[in-house]
This record gives C-alpha cells, structure tokens and sequence, in this order.
C-alpha cells in the first residue's frame, strides 16, 4: 500500500513575512512622505481647518529623521543657510545681519509639544559670534531677515518660535506631533486624513 505523504502547510510563516514586508514599505513610503509634507510652496496659503478622520495614522521617526526633513523644507524656502538639529536641546544656526555685517549664531531651543498637536520652542541662549546678543534682537533679527512660511510664527518678545504643523497646506492630510519621547528617540506623529465635505 503506498502511504499518502500529507505536508502540512503553516500559514502563519507566509503571513508574518508579508504583514512585516508591509509594515517595512509603509514606515518608508511614511517618512519620504513627512520629508515632503513639510517643504514648503511658493505660495503658502493657511487654509481653514477642515473636517479630518478621528482615527489617525500613526508613525515614529527618529529626532534625526525630523532634523533632515526640516533641513530640507529650509533650504526650499530660500539660500539662507541655516541647520536645524531636533533633540531635547534642539538647536538652530545660521547667519543675521547686525549693523550691516553677517553675524553667526547659535539658537538653543527647548522643544514641547502644544495641546494642539503643534510644536513651541522656547528660545533659552543664544551663541552669536564673540557678540553679546540678547534673544530678542537675535529673534526679531531671524524674523526680518529669513523668509519664513505662515505656518512659522515668531514672538521675539517672549522669545518663542511656533511652528504650526496643522496648518501646512496639504490637500489630504493633517500632521499633528503626540509626543517627543526623548528615551526612546522618538518622534510620534499622527496623520488625520482629512475627510471630503459634500455639499
């Protein structure tokens, strides 16, 4: 009598590789996703908020990745340079015009996250060349001199830089920032699908 050989099949194996190959491409196609979502237009316009999905897409990048994707939507804006570097002392460095001479500096920030789903900087000292330069010159001076995006506001007064994620000018997404988790060097996002409104 000739045995019947039954192979079992374990689906489980086949399944794990594809549901990991789909996390894989979708954690990338999700950061080159935030490196252009936070380039900046030509023309940016601040759109009224519009109706978005209560379930959002949830992502973490490292404070590096951020670091380059805000890089990135600096240099779109102008020839400015400046270097951005996201960490729990985040720190932004570039040039301004002081009595007609360009002066370096170096902005240390403190980073948190609003109630909102934006990101404050507090501006705690400044580095400007062998000057003596208080924030709030260094800060208005950054104001005048830079030509910053609507989604960009700078208080020189209380010395505080917001940067309004929500309201980037995107057609079908909205970012909003849950949590800088420092140990974990994470940045966690959230992607709120914005729902189309018919009339």
């Amino acid at each position: 009598m000739e045995e019947r050989r039954t192979t079992k099949i374990t689906p489980s194996n086949p399944w794990k590789i594809a549901f990991l190959s789909l996390v894989g491409v979708i954690v990338i196609a999700l950061f080159i996703m935030v490196m252009l979502l936070l380039a900046p237009t030509k023309t940016p316009e601040v759109k009224p908020a519009s109706k978005t999905s209560e379930q959002p897409l949830l992502v973490s990048v490292t404070p590096s990745q951020a670091s380059k994707a805000v890089n990135y939507a600096l240099s779109q804006q102008s020839d400015a340079k400046r270097t951005f570097q996201l960490k729990k002392e985040s720190q932004l460095t570039g040039e301004i015009t002081v009595l007609g001479k360009e002066v370096p500096y170096t902005l240390l920030l403190k980073p948190e996250v609003t109630k909102g789903g934006n990101l404050r900087f507090e501006a705690t000292k400044v580095k400007a060349g062998r000057l003596r330069l208080p924030l709030t010159l260094v800060l208005s001076g950054i104001n005048a001199s830079h030509s910053l995006p609507d989604w960009i506001q700078v208080d020189a007064v209380n010395h505080v830089i917001d940067v309004y994620l929500t309201k980037l000018p995107l057609e079908d997404f909205q970012i909003k920032v849950k949590a800088l988790n420092w140990e974990q060097n994470q940045v966690q996002l959230a992607l709120y699908y914005k729902e189309s409104e018919k009339q």
